[in-house]
């Protein structure tokens, strides 16, 4: 898993920020240890555009309620 991967990942989820990624940034969480890696290459493996909310997608509900059927 590299900075160039997730990249790879958001964009083919959809993200579409105001210029391109810029890689170095990116860098350094993966330089933090085996556990930063693992949780980054997880999520990178999961990103899709059916899973990512975007902006005109309606806000979740505020307030759950809770139907029992008897």
């Amino acid at each position: 898993m590299s900075a160039a991967e997730l990249c790879d990942a958001l964009a083919a989820a959809g993200f579409d920020g105001d210029g391109p990624l810029d890689l170095d940034s990116l860098e350094w969480p993966f330089l933090q240890g085996d556990d930063a890696r693992r949780l980054l290459a997880w999520v990178s493996s999961r990103l899709r555009p059916a899973n990512v909310l975007s902006a005109t997608d309606p806000p979740p509900p505020t307030k759950f309620s809770l139907i029992v059927a008897f």
